[in-house]
């Protein structure tokens, strides 16, 4: 939901003081909006396919986008995009708007809370599900390599280990062998079940390809669909740091 503020002005002992009123407005179901670098659009609103925690779907808004570059080369990879139910950006909005928050315990707070979280990835160049599949499980294993290490934000224990390895197993064979093209989209939604285990659910331009659920874990306990979705938000491996940026923009400004 979009946030327009009208400011009103007074005057107290000779200073301006600002105070302002939000007036919120959704935006067009239909609408899209264009990442600058990459000038691919995405759409304000997603609706995900079935999962097996929302047999319907779930309706989610737009909360920021970013280009995945390749730094050494300087060639952007993908668009990733940050989508949230839109009731958990209005109410994070009021926080947010006082102060630079923590954004990966942001989102991790939703996602344990039980709010459904999607990164959607879309290639700006074609490239294969391989290539996808391999920086993904790259990803996974650089966070729970810092999940091993003391003093970490989030604990992986022995019980966590087990379940961590079938899971990168389960998202492997996740990935057909086929080309993706410029444009496509794959989408990434993360579910808290009521037993309190995590789902991933990989989606390819809407059709969903499989699932990767963890064992019930406690909060900030280390696993697979989590740690995957919140990789993004971190900087440890950096993703994109202009995804990070324009979430940041999105709940404290004004989202796309």
């Amino acid at each position: 939901m979009e946030r327009f503020e009208v400011h009103a002005f007074g005057a107290v002992a000779g200073s301006v003081a600002l105070y302002p009123r939000a007036v919120a407005l959704e935006a067009p179901l239909g609408r899209v909006v264009t990442e600058p670098k990459s000038s691919m659009e995405l759409p304000v609103y997603i609706d995900t396919g079935a999962t097996q925690v929302s047999p319907h779907g779930a309706h989610l808004r737009l909360v920021g986008m970013g280009v995945r570059t390749v730094t050494f080369l300087g060639v952007y990879v993908y668009v990733a995009a940050l989508y949230v139910d839109e009731k958990a950006i209005t109410a994070a909005k009021p926080a947010w708007a006082a102060g630079n928050l923590d954004l990966e315990a942001q989102v991790r707070t939703w996602i344990e809370e039980g709010t459904a979280c999607a990164v959607r990835v879309m290639p700006v160049r074609s490239t294969d599900f391989s290539h996808l599949r391999d920086g993904l499980l790259r990803t996974i294993q650089t966070r729970a390599k810092e999940a091993r290490l003391p003093g970490s934000a989030y604990t992986l224990d022995d019980a966590g280990e087990v379940t961590f390895s079938h899971n990168v197993q389960d998202l492997k064979k996740l990935f057909p062998r086929s080309k993706v093209t410029r444009g496509q989209t794959l989408d990434l939604v993360v579910e808290k079940t009521q037993s309190g285990s995590y789902v991933l659910t990989l989606q390819y331009n809407g059709k969903t390809l499989g699932h990767v659920e963890s064992a019930p874990a406690p909060s900030r306990a280390f696993t697979v669909p989590t740690g995957l979705l919140l990789a993004y938000m971190g900087e440890k491996p950096d993703i994109s740091a202009p995804l990070r940026a324009s979430v940041i923009a999105g709940l404290q400004q004004g989202l796309p």
